[in-house]
């Protein structure tokens, strides 16, 4: 009797046709929209956790550049700036504590990490690119 073994260790009947699933994602998945989202959620729960805006920004240096989608690219782009930028922004402010500016500085930091964030989970979620993902404001 001729039987041919399975990967399980299994035996398969003679003359059994073999599956192969096609795992191969397409270029239009909606996984790097959720991927992008992610990234702003991370930057948001950066408030309470203190460390998920790091695994933002490595994931978005991780994510650029790499399936080609212009879209994607200019999330991780504003992604990666939100972060220097607001820990430029952050870093001023409690630095200029000393001089009481600081307690004003540090809540218009937060504000604006927020409403970056904000911006860029909208566009993602109508699947638009960031229009212009290196301004320093929104």
């Amino acid at each position: 009797m001729n039987q041919q073994t399975t990967s399980f260790g299994g035996e398969m009947a003679a003359g059994a046709p073999t599956i192969v699933p096609d795992f191969a994602p397409s270029p239009a998945m909606p996984s790097t929209r959720a991927n992008v989202s992610v990234l702003y959620w991370l930057h948001l729960a950066g408030f309470v956790t203190g460390i998920t805006p790091l695994i933002a920004l490595v994931m978005a240096y991780m994510g650029r550049g790499q399936d080609g989608d212009a879209v994607a690219d200019s999330h991780y782009t504003y992604v990666i700036r939100t972060f220097w930028i607001g820990t430029l922004y952050a870093a001023i402010a409690l630095v200029s504590m000393a001089v009481l500016i600081g307690f004003v500085l540090l809540p218009v930091a937060a504000i604006w990490w927020i409403v970056r964030s904000a911006k860029g989970l909208s566009c993602a979620g109508r699947g638009q690119p960031i229009p212009k993902p290196t301004t320093w404001l929104w």
